[in-house]
Parts: structure tokens; sequence; C-alpha cells
């Protein structure tokens, strides 16, 4: 009979590794790019970053970025879906801070332009007013109950609100049109940079405007 012992274990070593692999986002000049009402699902275990929690007493940080619209405004962020194993020390709850920086990512560059918010269920946070077109930075930290344990959690994050919400768009697909069938007629779209039409039976291309 073969010896399946080896592979048995190289597997065991990788599905260790996999188990507690760091968060690609755990620096900030890593930070993963949020758009505007769509929720992104993120784990903050096992995150070993080089800056510190922003807020009091948090550690094991993960970093998100947003860009505002073109009006700019408050933002709010929200975490849903928390789920936070037993960890030693630690209490289950995450915090946010929002902050404004100059993208080089060093402890002096960033200012919070929120509160920090802390929670063990469902919750959000809300900015000041922040100006248009600019980048921000979003830090998710897990909260210590005892020094030396962070609550480390899979989550899920969503940012919205009047400054980052897509404004000042107009998309058409043109006027209603009946034909009769097997006959033809041309579409006009107009409001967007790229497109793609479906369904794709019977165009004569799906990625132009008309």
């Amino acid at each position: 009979m073969a010896d399946l012992r080896p592979a048995f274990l190289a597997m065991l070593i990788l599905s260790s590794a996999g188990l507690f692999a760091q968060p690609v986002n755990e620096n900030c000049s890593g930070a993963t790019a949020l758009c505007a009402g769509q929720a992104m699902a993120g784990n903050n275990t096992g995150a070993s970053g080089a800056l510190p929690g922003f807020c009091t007493g948090t550690g094991f940080g993960v970093w998100y970025t947003f860009t505002t619209n073109s009006v700019g405004g408050a933002a709010t962020v929200a975490l849903s879906g928390l789920q936070c194993p037993p960890v030693a020390g630690a209490s289950g709850a995450l915090s946010i801070a929002v902050l404004s920086g100059d993208g080089s990512c060093t402890p002096g560059s960033f200012s919070a332009v929120s509160t920090c918010v802390t929670d063990s269920a469902s919750f959000s946070v809300t900015t000041s007013p922040l100006a248009p077109g600019t980048e921000y930075w979003i830090q998710v930290t897990g909260e210590s109950a005892v020094s030396g344990g962070f609550a480390q959690c899979g989550f899920n994050i969503t940012v919205g609100g009047p400054g980052v919400d897509v404004v000042n768009v107009d998309f058409d697909a043109g006027p209603d049109v009946s034909i009769a069938s097997g006959a033809s007629t041309q579409l006009h779209a107009t409001g967007g940079t790229t497109y793609d039409w479906s369904p794709t039976s019977g165009l004569s291309g799906n990625t132009v405007p008309d």
C-alpha cells in the first residue's frame, strides 16, 4: 500500500498556512479600494501591519480607501456580519476610524475625520463633511480587553453617503422603440464611457453606444 503520510502532511501544512494568512491590506500602502454602496468582505485575522491602531486600545488593523465624488460631503462607513471567534483577552468588538492623509502612510500624516466607533454587532460611523475628489482612508481594528489580546473578525464593509455616492451622471439607453419580428433598429445610448448591452443575441456589437 502506498504511503500517504507525506502527501497528508503537505496538505496539512498548506491548510494551516491558509488559515493564518495575513490580510493583503494589513498595511496602509496596500489599502483595498471601496466603491460607493458595494459591500466587500474583510477580515483582520492575523494582521500585523507596521502602524498601530489609530483608535486607543486597538490593534490587528486592516486598511481601506475611498475617493469622494465631485461634490463632497459626509460619508458613512458601515460594518456588518461580524464573526469574531473567541480570542483570549479580546472583547469581540471592532473599531472604525476614517482618516485624511497625504498618501505617505506615515503615522503623523493622518488626521481623523470621524470619531472612533466600536461595537461587537453591526454598526457605522459618519464623517465630518469631506472635500470633493479626495482620497480618504479607513482603518478597521480589533479592540482589546486585556493588553495583547485583540479581536480578530470577519466582516462586511460598505461606504456610502452624499460624499461618495455617484452624482452628476445621466445615463440614457434611448427612446423606447417597437419593431416587427425580424426587423431591426438602431440603439442610441448616452452618458457612459463603456457599454455592455445584454442580451447580445441579434446585436451587431454589445460594447458600443449605438
